[in-house]
């Protein structure tokens, strides 16, 4: 496959993003209240949504640029039946997809993820990496087993989400000291000429979000389960902007509060 340059998003100055993006990341689950999360994308520009697939198109129609893909499948437009292309997504105005997040890891191979992702860079969507190991103890080698498959000349403009396996549903979530090593791991195998976003995902809460956002590296942070919880998703956006990790779309705040 060809490496395209895509049509738009932040591919080369991930460095000028001053605001802190948050990707809320809904699975497979089904939100009673999903409507209302449209009030706060229209709020705060850097809350990206990963709907589930019957969502997708409500969304992308509305908020093309902060909706993004759980996942692609490699297939260009045509008679694929049950495919989610990212062609398809480019045509809603889509920019972003996750790719290999772990829960899919589990069910594909390296090989047919790396098809995903360069079936990615041909529609213009920008893939969003997902590694991170399963095992404390095998953090280099599984991290260096999921950049392996991945073309070395576009380390460069590589995006990835770091979600450590162990971490995600843990009691103790990654220490900042763990994260920050794992981040130097992944910027030594990659090079250091990495303009890409770095997000960072495991057991996110309202109490650990802002000491993993204080980290320089970190451009974002990728919510599971706290991503259901509007309320709570509310108040850490709020909780954001006081610190000035977040930015609020301020013309449309002034006209809701007139």
């Amino acid at each position: 496959m060809q490496l395209n340059t895509p049509l738009c998003g932040i591919k080369n100055h991930s460095h000028l993003i001053s605001s802190k993006i948050l990707i809320l990341n809904w699975k497979h689950h089904w939100i009673d209240e999903w409507q209302e999360i449209e009030e706060l994308l229209k709020i705060y520009p850097t809350l990206w949504l990963a709907p589930p697939a019957p969502l997708l198109g409500w969304f992308a129609l509305k908020f093309p640029n902060q909706t993004i893909a759980q996942s692609v499948t490699a297939h260009e437009l045509g008679a694929y039946t049950g495919a989610m292309g990212p062609s398809y997504f480019r045509k809603l105005g889509m920019q972003y997809s996750l790719i290999g997040h772990h829960d899919l890891r589990a069910c594909l191979t390296h090989a047919e993820i790396t098809k995903q992702y360069l079936a990615c860079w041909d529609a213009n969507i920008v893939p969003i990496l997902g590694l991170g190991e399963y095992d404390r103890a095998l953090r280099i080698e599984c991290l260096e087993e999921q950049l392996a498959h991945i073309p070395y000349q576009d380390f460069e403009h590589l995006h990835c989400f770091y979600e450590p396996r162990w971490a995600i549903g843990a009691p103790e979530p990654c220490d900042l000291t763990y994260l920050h090593q794992s981040i130097e791991i992944i910027a030594d195998m990659i090079g250091p000429h990495r303009k890409g976003l770095t997000i960072y995902g495991g057991s996110v809460t309202l109490q650990n979000a802002e000491e993993f956002l204080q980290l320089p590296a970190i451009n974002g942070l990728i919510l599971g389960r706290l991503s259901l919880d509007i309320k709570r998703v509310t108040a850490l956006c709020e909780r954001l902007v006081s610190l000035n990790l977040m930015q609020k779309n301020h013309e449309l705040v002034s006209s809701v509060d007139e």
